[in-house]
């Protein structure tokens, strides 16, 4: 079959996207329980709370029908649109890792629909089905479709729903129903997570930008009716900051670089820029780990990826209705947040970009395709090119799943597996000693996997004796205590009932019951 046959028979193409689409949803829900390991911290607080909303109606900490979460300290406060997420899926589901997984997984696949409507209207149907193929097989995608935390997949999903929207919109110049369906999701935007709230100003500002200078007509009614539908849509964070002011500004300054009139300021800002568009860190740093990455995209796309980024407008000049530039800006206010920060690369702060960088790709596969004369050596490159995406695809999930490294890394799978062995335990104590180093917030691995009711969290006596200013420590959690080696010593030492206790390394004197050996991070847990 020549590949050609893709464009020029639609049953062939709609077979092709179709398929992609099945191995789309696969990669994102495959065994989502396993892959990453169980589980992150800040997945974690999402489940629970996601829990706690549909058990009681308020967060862990009781604050009911939140429209602000409170994370791990009275600087953790992030946006609560994917907890909500997980109270339905959990509804749905029962309460897992694997519901607390399926917004992600769902979001991610309806945001690779989107990629590749988008990209039909913007260049046809070999450009949609290159750019749908590349976003299945990224693994940057892959990876933030298959993790419960609200920075990972739910920014640029917006993003990308905001990107089709537009386009949309636009080529209708601005007809109310549509403009005002744009206005809503880039409202809704601001409720995913810190950074997305800068995107989406930004985006609703460059629009606005857009209808001013080019609509044909009525425009300030235009502008009005996008900013009451973005207002509308942004109302849960406009309510919080009238309500909850320092909650919603604790995170503001939280890892900025100084800002300031100065050429170190631009340098250090441009610096961080484009290190979030390097070489090394997209393609060629797989098994480097950046926040809950362990890869970007694929080593197969280098070439076409800065090909694309530098030819986009050249490929896509007879786009009338959606000037190229227009793409720039959206990559542009996707990394600017991140550079205004320290910490860059950072893969989370840049989240919504993961939807664009397919785009680019395939852009410049395009851009080759479209230079060379012979049909034979068009259908020999693309067929090339596709095969060698999927090889390295296979490498990437051969070698990511087989690893217990990487699909573990930062996963505190460790405590996941000490709060399960404990689950066994918990009745028969009447208090439980766990060392704890300051790090990790083990009291939310013991509140999931040990079977705390929201309700019995919420009543239960809980100690917090900050390490770090602004971020919680608890050392009580009910019958839980969460102390240092020396402390829980001297208590064994002193009590006159038996007690279960947790140590990270062996003490001889005591009853072992159990061990956890993971390599890295170990436990021993004894009774005296």
């Amino acid at each position: 079959m020549k590949l050609s046959a893709l464009t020029q028979k639609g049953y062939i193409f709609y077979i092709a996207v179709v398929a992609t689409l099945m191995l789309c949803l696969f990669l994102r829900t495959y065994q989502l329980e396993r892959y990453p390991a169980e589980s992150h911290v800040d997945e974690l607080s999402n489940f629970y709370d996601g829990y706690s909303i549909l058990e009681t109606g308020a967060d862990r900490w009781g604050l009911k029908y939140p429209t602000i979460l409170r994370g791990f300290g009275d600087h953790d406060n992030r946006p609560p649109m994917y907890a909500w997420l997980c109270a339905l899926s959990i509804k749905v589901f029962g309460y897992s890792t694997f519901a607390g997984r399926m917004p992600s997984a769902i979001l991610g696949f309806f945001s690779a629909v989107l990629i590749f409507l988008t990209t039909l209207r913007l260049g046809g149907r070999l450009f949609a089905f290159l750019a749908l193929l590349l976003v299945t097989l990224s693994p940057w995608h892959i990876i933030y479709s298959r993790l419960g935390t609200e920075p990972t997949i739910l920014p640029s999903f917006f993003i990308i729903s905001s990107f089709y929207l537009w386009l949309k919109t636009r080529s209708k110049d601005y007809n109310s129903k549509y403009l005002l369906l744009l206005g809503f999701i880039i409202g809704l935007g601001t409720n995913t997570y810190q950074s997305s709230k800068l995107y989406f100003l930004f985006i609703a500002i460059l629009i606005a930008a857009d209808i001013f200078f080019y609509s044909s007509s009525a425009k300030l009614k235009k502008i009005g009716f996008l900013g009451l539908a973005c207002f509308a849509g942004a109302l849960p964070q406009i309510y919080t900051v009238f309500t909850l002011p320092e909650q919603f500004f604790a995170r503001t300054h939280d890892g900025m670089i100084d800002i300031s009139f100065s050429y170190h300021f631009l340098n250090t800002f441009l610096r961080n820029f484009f290190s979030n568009l390097s070489p090394e860190y997209l393609f060629f740093s797989f098994e480097d780990y950046n926040f809950l990455t362990m890869g970007r995209l694929l080593n197969t796309e280098f070439l076409f990826f800065y090909l694309g980024l530098f030819f986009f407008p050249l490929v896509h000049k007879k786009t009338t209705h959606f000037p190229p530039v227009y793409f720039y800006l959206f990559i542009a206010i996707c990394l600017f947040p991140s550079a205004l920060t320290t910490q860059n690369p950072n893969a989370l702060r840049t989240s919504g970009i993961i939807v664009l960088l397919p785009i680019i790709s395939a852009t410049g596969i395009l851009f080759v395709y479209r230079h060379i004369n012979k049909v034979k050596w068009r259908n020999f490159f693309l067929l090339v090119t596709i095969s060698l995406l999927l090889v390295n695809l296979a490498f990437f999930v051969k070698h990511y799943t087989q690893s217990y490294f990487l699909r573990s890394a930062i996963q505190q799978n460790h405590l996941v597996q000490l709060a399960k062995k404990l689950n066994n335990y918990k009745d028969k104590y009447a208090r439980i000693y766990i060392e704890d180093k300051g790090h990790n917030q083990p009291y939310i691995y013991i509140a999931r996997y040990c079977d705390m009711h929201p309700l019995a969290f919420q009543r239960a006596i809980k100690r917090n004796e900050p390490i770090v200013a602004g971020w919680d420590h608890l050392v009580q959690l009910d019958k839980y205590y969460f102390l240092s080696r020396p402390e829980i010593e001297q208590i064994a030492q002193e009590a006159t009932s038996k007690n279960l206790y947790v140590l990270q390394t062996p003490n001889n004197q005591y009853k072992q019951l159990a061990e956890i050996i993971t390599g890295k991070f170990n436990f021993y847990i004894y009774e005296k």
